[in-house]
């Protein structure tokens, strides 16, 4: 059974279509080399003189003689005993003993979610595979279900802790951002963006699949918590480009924009209880598969330089950036 939900109002109307049934996550299985991760060390808080000396090795080739004077006279006082360096050294010395990374919070907040510039470009990396030829539209559904089937393997090696544990050298490296990377999305705000989760009570099922600008919710997982069959993918990707043949108003586009921007159109559109429902659905999504339409005419450009702009930012208006959500972790 199909039905559809929309996002719609004075700005845009797009479509949100879901297949299939619900489904539940299977059960963990707690794999011995994941045992360690609770032991992994706290980050430490270097000695107060050492951060000092690093910030005026850091700034001196970028001040003059007499500025650079002005500024070690400064740190000088900062860091004499009783000063106010030893009174938030030791601030920050507590902080760390109660917490696993004293640093985390404020460096997501500081390098990320603050940050008002467009995820696309300043912040969201792009991948790119091997070049793949499709000489029909059906061979490039066959990569894409199995794009989704591989990613739902690997989720499912997360699931049980699988994963075999990340070393440097002999020391094992915190893991916890894998677990991160499924049904999680940025949602914007107009000072601070937030990091939304998915449920461990009520984890996703679905996927969502964009075509002309329209976003499909699809379930890719059996009652018991097992990926459906890629052939099963590739007949939900076939009605997903049956029901969109014409395009839609490029929404997605609004997620490529300045935080301030795109969190007031966000606030927009979510005063209507459909709208908010179809974005929720978008966040809370296991991830997105973009099926584009052709690219424009880039010039004189290598294979490269499109695969990069096309990941990176979806070649604008012109090209399919209506087509993505960039606010989601993986598409």
């Amino acid at each position: 059974m199909t039905h559809c939900v929309r996002i719609s109002g004075s700005m845009a109307t797009t479509l949100l279509r879901s297949s299939l049934r619900p489904a539940r996550t299977p059960p963990i299985m707690i794999m011995k080399h994941f045992s360690t991760q609770p032991n992994l060390p706290q980050l430490p808080v270097p000695p107060l003189q050492t951060t000092l000396e690093k910030y005026l090795r850091t700034v001196r080739p970028l001040v003059t003689n007499e500025e650079f004077n002005i500024t070690k006279s400064l740190v000088l006082n900062f860091g004499s005993p009783g000063g106010v360096g030893e009174k938030l050294q030791s601030l920050l010395q507590k902080k760390a003993k109660e917490t696993d990374n004293w640093l985390a919070e404020w460096w997501l907040n500081i390098a990320y979610l603050d940050y008002r510039l467009p995820v696309t470009v300043y912040s969201s990396p792009g991948l790119v595979f091997p070049l793949q030829k499709f000489s029909s539209t059906e061979d490039k559904l066959n990569y894409a279900a199995k794009m989704i089937a591989g990613a739902l393997d690997y989720k499912q090696l997360l699931d049980r802790h699988a994963i075999p544990e990340e070393k440097l050298g002999k020391d094992p490296v915190d893991m916890s951002q894998y677990y991160k990377i499924f049904g999680t999305c940025r949602i914007p705000g107009n000072n601070r963006d937030e990091l939304h989760f998915a449920d461990p009570s009520n984890p996703p099922k679905h996927i969502i699949v964009s075509h002309n600008n329209h976003f499909f919710k699809v379930t890719v997982l059996k009652d018991n918590g097992e990926p459906l069959s890629w052939k099963t993918f590739l007949q939900q990707l076939r009605e997903v480009l049956e029901q969109s043949v014409h395009p839609g108003p490029p929404i997605g586009i609004l997620t490529s924009e300045n935080r301030g921007t795109w969190a007031k159109a966000y606030s927009k559109l979510s005063k209507d209880p459909q709208n908010r429902d179809s974005l929720k659905t978008i966040e809370k999504s296991l991830f997105l598969i973009c099926i584009d339409g052709p690219n424009p005419d880039l010039g004189n450009v290598n294979f490269q330089t499109e695969a990069a702009l096309t990941t990176v930012h979806g070649n604008g208006s012109q090209g399919n950036t209506g087509n993505r959500w960039f606010d989601k972790t993986v598409q």
